[in-house]
């Protein structure tokens, strides 16, 4: 069984800096209002040129507020944890478009997601992490296409837990999928009813049906949103610091 990462809350003052190597830090932000001038003038600086133009490039200004936050919030949280400053991080793309660190590609990895209302990022090192954000109000879009995305196995066990009252099941199983694919850097284009998963009730148990046994899975809900994040990270079980974004922006 693939075993799954312990999750521990941040607590005031902690410096992800001071963190064990093996550690996962996630990093959450909540859009509980709309961006301010300061916020938005404040992440903007920490972007490059040819960020801040792709940027405004969106045509609503939440997909421009979702995408500025996800891009300063991987800058600061790469800088609270390694050093440097925020807007010397560089970033390169592989083939399919999964961002990494430019030349640090085997030693740091971080990855985000953002959805309605919510902007996550998890920074590593040694180890590969993927992370997805879904809201809860989707899971009745996602078990409408669940015969594209999951295993027969996984829909009958879907199944079984809905009609048990767990809900969520679908949006949490679909973010683990993705969480996974979005570590080893496939995309969309993946037929995700091959990434097939065992999985209890409450997703604390989380395995792939087959795998090597260095994978580790998380999933959680609050808020009425799905977090799932996915590491690989050479046979140790890290913590995952959960901390509140809203101070590092």
């Amino acid at each position: 069984m693939t075993r799954h990462a312990q999750m521990a809350n941040g607590v005031p003052g902690f410096d992800a800096r001071s963190s064990p190597a093996a550690n996962i830090d996630f990093w959450i932000y909540r859009f509980d209002q709309e961006l301010t001038a300061a916020v938005r003038d404040r992440c903007g600086l920490l972007l490059t040129d040819e960020e801040r133009d792709r940027i405004a490039r969106f045509h609503t200004q939440e997909r421009r507020d979702q995408a500025l936050i996800a891009r300063a919030l991987s800058r600061r949280a790469l800088a609270r944890r390694f050093g440097g400053a925020p807007h010397d991080w560089r970033f390169s793309a592989t083939d399919r478009g999964r961002p990494f660190v430019s030349g640090k590609e085997n030693a740091i990895d971080f990855n985000l997601s953002h959805a309605a209302g919510c902007v996550v990022c998890a920074v590593a090192a040694g180890a590969r992490v993927g992370v997805d954000v879904e809201p809860i109000a989707r899971a009745g879009d996602i078990n409408e296409v669940s015969a594209r995305v999951f295993s027969e196995r996984e829909r009958r066990r879907l199944k079984d837990l809905m009609s048990c009252g767990v809900a969520d099941a679908p949006v949490r199983l679909w973010t683990v999928k993705e969480a996974y694919a979005k570590a080893l850097g496939l995309g969309l284009g993946l037929d995700f009813r091959t990434l097939e998963f065992v999985f209890d009730a409450g997703f604390s148990d989380l395995s792939l049906m087959s795998g090597d046994g260095s994978w580790r899975f998380h999933s959680a809900v609050a808020q009425g949103v799905a977090y799932s994040l996915a590491l690989q990270s050479g046979g140790e079980n890290p913590v995952i610091i959960s901390r509140d974004a809203a101070c590092l922006l």
